[in-house]
């Protein structure tokens, strides 16, 4: 996913995931911002998970579902100025590798 920081510069995040090096599950969360030549650790996701999707609304980024040998309903939000994943909510339905979109 991405989002603008205050100062007006769009930042790019992937998190989660599957290493098929290692055959495991990722928490991982790695940002890229422009003023960067290489992706940055951030702070993981509270559990490794493959699936997951994100999508920005108001600026705010947030991620959902996902897999880690079930599937998964919880949303996320990302705070950048804390650098962490927070809880906000749960779907009605568990799902993972699904589609979201902002209308």
């Amino acid at each position: 996913g991405s989002y603008m920081r205050e100062d007006g510069s769009q930042v790019l995040l992937v998190t989660g995931g599957y290493s098929a090096a290692s055959g495991l599950l990722l928490s991982v969360t790695e940002i890229l911002t422009p003023d960067s030549t290489a992706w940055t650790r951030a702070s993981p996701l509270p559990s490794a998970l493959t699936g997951i999707k994100c999508v920005t609304l108001g600026n705010t980024l947030y991620a959902a579902g996902g897999y880690d040998g079930r599937y998964e309903a919880e949303i996320l939000e990302w705070r950048d100025e804390d650098q962490e994943w927070v809880k906000q909510g749960t779907l009605q339905n568990t799902r993972g590798y699904h589609y979201m979109s902002t209308i």
